[in-house]
């Protein structure tokens, strides 16, 4: 899955009015789910507005939570206090303990006014390498945020493939539009530096910036997705990006938005094509089609639906679960909005038993992380039983 962090797709986000933190944070989870696939044609977003001045609190919540590994985890936070004039202000949490405790770091951004709202967001490069954007600007540090240095995108250079411990990215601008910087659209992100190197050897795709991270699978080839001349392709190299296999699936009949790879063990593999939605249907992320494939990528089957309906009509969060069990969160956000399919993507079936709504899902060495409804995030070990995460106290 390639990097999603230096930029979102574009899409028209409408303007609310925000008259509580919490209200602040819900609209930040559902507006990230919304952004992070929006129909790359339109406008670009403005930054999620922060409290209503007249209720502005000092109550800290989380904006962003992401895990290295299993055990090191970072979280963005952010705080609007009274004065003056009310001004927001963000910290980094830093956990070594799967998140069961965080300790708190300086954050290098500056104060914004309560109007310009909260837009940073992070990646965990490594157990101690973290890299902040924000409003186009990058902050790296290589001590879990105790000390910060602003870098480039790029580090300039070309490498023949990705290092050890670096991640698989994906750096076209948003829009996937041919333009300057998209000639090598796939990268390696340096977890030392938190800097891009283009890799020598290309896969036939362009590969966004803001649709999901490279799939790391056990026998340790890495799967990324993008769009080959208007279509979803996948693109899998098994020498570390040294060569590639690409291949091209067959277009929605709808405008494409984006397609996202699963796979654990590098044979069974699943693709996800998102597009608008056909008319009648009122969602942003329209689940389009799945494809699967069980010969490590060699030829995929689109998956049938057992009957209409079997499968979700939107797709927010993906992940693939230990057994093969796969899970979508779906846009009915007034609910639990988990499914579960166990025949390989024919039919889903919502959870059996209580559990929150969700958004986007991580998976980072065998760790799910999600973002709630209600600008609160979760972990599992499994997909199915699902923990708050205690980054931060409220007053």
């Amino acid at each position: 899955m390639t990097d999603r962090l230096d930029g979102p797709t574009t899409a028209r986000i409408p303007r609310r009015a925000v008259t509580a933190l919490v209200t602040a944070v819900g609209v930040v989870a559902c507006v990230t789910w919304l952004v992070r696939n929006a129909p790359p044609e339109q406008p670009a977003p403005r930054p999620v507005p922060a409290p209503d001045p007249a209720h502005a609190t000092t109550d800290g919540s989380t904006l962003a939570v992401r895990f290295a590994d299993a055990r090191h985890g970072f979280a963005l936070t952010g705080a609007c206090r009274r004065g003056p004039a009310v001004t927001c202000s963000y910290e980094l949490r830093s956990s070594s303990d799967g998140g069961r405790t965080w300790q708190t770091r300086p954050a290098p951004l500056i104060p914004v006014a309560a109007e310009a709202g909260f837009s940073a967001d992070l990646t965990a490069l490594g157990p101690r390498s973290v890299l902040i954007v924000d409003r186009g600007r990058r902050w790296f540090s290589a001590d879990a945020g105790r000390s910060w240095r602003a870098v480039r995108l790029s580090s300039g250079r070309t490498v023949p493939e990705v290092p050890p411990g670096a991640t698989l990215v994906g750096s076209c601008p948003p829009g996937f539009a041919a333009t300057a910087g998209c000639d090598r659209p796939v990268a390696a992100l340096d977890p030392r530096t938190g800097q891009r190197s283009a890799l020598a050897s290309q896969p036939r795709l362009l590969a966004a910036s803001a649709t999901d991270r490279a799939t790391t699978a056990r026998d340790g080839s890495l799967w990324i997705s993008g769009i080959q001349a208007g279509k979803p392709a996948i693109a899998v190299t098994r020498d570390r990006g040294r060569s590639w296999r690409t291949v091209p699936l067959a277009a929605p009949t709808t405008p494409l938005i984006g397609v996202s790879v699963l796979t654990h063990d590098g044979r069974t593999v699943y693709a996800f094509v998102r597009a608008r939605a056909p008319a009648g249907v009122t969602v942003k992320n329209g689940l389009a089609a799945i494809w699967r494939a069980t010969d490590g990528g060699a030829s995929w089957h689109r998956v049938r639906p057992r009957f209409p309906g079997a499968q979700p009509d939107s797709a927010l969060g993906l992940a693939l679960l230990p057994g093969g069990r796969l899970l979508v969160t779906t846009e009915e956000f007034d609910r639990a909005n988990l499914r579960y399919s166990d025949d390989g993507g024919r039919q889903f079936v919502r959870s059996p038993g209580p559990a929150p709504s969700l958004g986007w899902i991580e998976e980072v060495d065998g760790r799910y992380t999600a973002s709630g409804a209600h600008g609160d995030f979760f972990t599992s070990t499994d997909g199915i039983r699902w923990t708050p995460i205690p980054s931060y106290r409220r007053g």
